[in-house]
């Protein structure tokens, strides 16, 4: 969901304010995670090796599920001098 919002006024001497908020929402994003993921840097670690594997990582077991959010809004608020009278 995208949704925004703008205002200009003429607050005179020439002069206009823009103000303007635009926000996006998400939800119900699907999440990807591994359940099997070592710290990082203790790959090289050989308690963090697969025994059955020696030299390689412990496999990924990645569990998707439905659970993400993300959200981002911003405000911004111009003044803008005008080329042309403002009336």
């Amino acid at each position: 969901m995208s949704y925004s919002f703008g205002i200009q006024r003429n607050i005179g001497w020439g002069t206009i304010v823009d103000a303007a908020y635009v926000g996006t929402l998400g939800r119900h994003l699907l999440e990807r995670k591994n359940i099997n993921s070592v710290p990082l840097g203790t790959t090289l670690d050989p308690k963090a090796q697969d025994p059955s594997n020696p030299g390689n990582p412990w496999p990924r077991n990645i569990c998707v599920r439905i659970s993400g959010t993300a959200t981002f809004s911003i405000t911004t608020t111009t003044p803008i001098r005008a080329i042309t009278p403002c009336r």
